[in-house]
């Protein structure tokens, strides 16, 4: 079975990436196979495939620190064919072939099922940041610290970097919503068939709509 990766290489010391099709049996090793429905573009992401911050471990490699899909074969016993699944960290497009990808292969270890009230796409909105966002919070209140109206913390605005914003948190009085987020001149500049993709029918930004 063939699929579409957005698979970073190293050429003559340059890192380079290029929009390939490759089979499963040249995937990093795993139990549990995936059909990758959303990943989200991270910065960090952005980095990798540039060649910016020496993200990747190893080369070739595929992009993407994390990706929500449905498991299409397993031999992990807690994963079933069919199951909506979602992954992220654990080395993905780091040192094991990640989320730009048709098709993920991964440890059943590093899988959680998708919890309950959230689809696949939205759980890639989220994503890798929100779930840090998230664990965030979870320590604030384990630390016994409690919501105080009268201050809040918002993140300073980077005039060099003007443009779409989006609130960080919703309705969590420790954080009063607040824009945050840069126009993505860092990801526009990155060259290659990986980034040109987004301008596709298959990647879109969730202001686009489903």
């Amino acid at each position: 079975m063939s699929f579409r990766a957005c698979r970073v290489f190293e050429d003559a010391g340059r890192v380079a990436p290029r929009l390939v099709e490759m089979g499963t049996d040249e995937l990093s090793p795993g139990d549990v196979v995936v059909r990758v429905h959303w990943s989200g573009v991270n910065y960090k992401d952005a980095l990798a495939v540039i060649g910016s911050g020496k993200i990747l471990k190893k080369f070739p490699l595929n992009a993407g620190i994390d990706a929500a899909g449905i498991v299409e074969s397993s031999r992990d016993a807690r994963f079933k064919v069919g199951d909506a699944v979602l992954a992220n960290g654990m080395g993905l497009g780091e040192s094991h072939d990640g989320g730009f990808a048709e098709i993920l292969r991964l440890p059943g270890d590093w899988l959680v099922p998708l919890p309950a009230g959230l689809t696949l796409r939205e759980s890639m909105i989220l994503g890798t940041a929100g779930f840090t966002a998230a664990l965030a919070i979870v320590r604030m209140e384990l630390n016994g610290q409690r919501p105080e109206p009268t201050r809040r913390v918002e993140p300073r605005a980077d005039p060099d970097r003007p443009g779409i914003r989006r609130p960080a948190v919703h309705r969590e009085p420790f954080v009063e919503p607040s824009d945050v987020g840069h126009d993505g001149e860092d990801l526009g500049r990155a060259r290659g068939d990986c980034f040109r993709v987004l301008e596709s029918d298959h990647v879109r930004p969730p202001w686009r709509g489903p």
